[in-house]
């Protein structure tokens, strides 16, 4: 690039510069005219010693303006009416166990296995989730959506987990899920 052409683009960027500043109240008037090397310069000033002549005057438009709001306004003393957050008879919940599927076998083995729920929507404040194995609570309710079971005696079990409100309510519940498990059998 010449110098020429670096010039004429370092004035291009100064005038869209000033072309896109917001202006103060009392505008500054912009001219736009071509120096002595035939480039094009803005300024605020109107160039030295020339007629009116191939000088243009840039008139900008008003800049976006906004009032504060007036803080004794009728409007400002309003209240809002508060936004009812939906009961929990109106959310659709879901909640579906995800592993083990229903019908799995638990190999040989010590009888260990994850239990994993997809829940929607998340939990909210002090909701909690409780894992049931055969009718009876596996531990005490969680957060987590995840279940480490050990030593789970060999044959059919059914799982379910609860969805606990805060108040320890049942919120909603999955589908019953069964698996079996097989462990080695001294006989």
């Amino acid at each position: 690039m010449n110098r020429l052409s670096q010039r004429i683009c370092c004035l291009s960027a100064i005038a869209v510069g000033l072309l896109v500043l917001p202006l103060s109240v009392a505008q500054a008037q912009i001219y736009k005219y071509r120096d002595s090397n035939g480039n094009v310069v803005f300024s605020d000033k109107r160039p030295p010693g020339s007629a009116d002549e191939g000088v243009e005057e840039i008139v900008l438009p008003a800049t976006n303006s906004t009032r504060s709001p007036d803080s004794r306004s009728s409007s400002a003393q309003t209240p809002i009416p508060p936004v009812d957050a939906p009961s929990p008879a109106d959310i659709d919940y879901q909640t579906t166990i995800i592993e083990p599927a229903d019908g799995s076998t638990i190999p040989m083995g010590p009888g260990n296995f994850v239990v994993s729920v997809s829940i929607s929507p998340a939990l909210a404040g002090g909701e909690q989730l409780q894992l049931v194995v055969d009718g009876s609570p596996a531990g005490a309710p969680q957060r987590s959506s995840a279940w480490e079971l050990q030593n789970v005696y060999r044959g059919k079990h059914s799982l379910m987990v609860q969805r606990l409100s805060s108040a320890g309510e049942i919120i909603d519940r999955s589908q019953a899920t069964t698996v079996y498990v097989l462990r080695p059998s001294i006989r």
